[in-house]
């Protein structure tokens, strides 16, 4: 009788233990699923942060250009340049 019992309380415990360890499967897989999530998130808008970068970077190395463009041009050339128009 005795081994009988044993027998269906190691299998319930079987059934248990099972039961225990997927919940916590499924709930790490949930966890990560989660973290996942968030990092997509992050990835995205640090994306979009790296773009707004690149748009402001060009265009401040457009700026540097046109700056040192003008400081290379003689100021009597522009002085009689603008006369001429005049």
């Amino acid at each position: 009788m005795k081994e009988t019992n044993n027998f269906k309380l190691h299998e319930e415990a079987t059934q248990l233990s099972d039961t225990i360890t997927s919940y916590k499967l499924s709930k790490m897989y949930l966890q990560q699923k989660q973290e996942l999530e968030q990092l997509k998130e992050k990835y995205e808008k640090l994306n979009e942060l790296f773009e707004d970068y690149l748009k402001c970077h060009r265009v401040m190395v457009e700026e540097i250009e046109r700056l040192q463009m003008q400081k290379n041009i003689d100021p009597n050339v522009v002085r009689i340049q603008y006369e001429l128009e005049c």
